[in-house]
């Protein structure tokens, strides 16, 4: 079951980015933006603000707090919840959090990592957690542009 209004959950580790502001913001037009992390300093935070239009309403704290945000939700606007990796979502949703679909928009490459897709690299371990909340019913689709078609993750065929 979800909260009120349409959520969009995120994990891309570029955060808010222009695939984000050109493409999923026109698409969603939500009235809220969260941002989902544990640890954003004063200057990140800033940054992050400087980048969304004043319009928009920016939410960021961690995902304890975002969890109860999202269930507290009495409205039908929409919300785009941003995740900077896999550690983050499965915070939220050892919070309380479940949504019916996850995106992977851009995992970037990094020692250990694999490619997926063309915008994201995971490690084994990452494919590992992936499994695991797929086999507990989550879809996980890897979509970069809201025109692009989602690719659902597939464990067997993620190597």
């Amino acid at each position: 079951m979800s909260p009120a209004g349409r959520v969009l959950v995120r994990v891309d580790d570029r955060l808010v980015h222009g695939q984000v502001i050109f493409d999923w913001l026109r698409y969603l037009d939500p009235v809220c933006v969260m941002v989902v992390h544990e640890s954003l300093d004063d200057g990140q935070r800033a940054l992050v603000r400087s980048a969304l239009a004043e319009r928009y309403q920016l939410w960021i704290g961690n995902a304890r707090d975002a969890a109860e945000y999202l269930w507290q939700r009495s409205d039908e606007n929409a919300v785009l919840v941003l995740l900077p990796s896999l550690e983050e979502l499965q915070l939220l949703l050892s919070a309380g959090y479940n949504p019916e679909v996850v995106m992977l928009g851009a995992l970037g490459w990094r020692t250990g990592r694999q490619r997926v897709s063309a915008q994201v690299y995971l490690s084994p371990s990452e494919k590992e957690v992936l499994r695991s909340l797929t086999a507990c019913g989550l879809n996980i689709i890897i979509q970069a542009r809201y025109h692009d078609l989602p690719l659902v993750w597939r464990p067997d065929s993620a190597g």
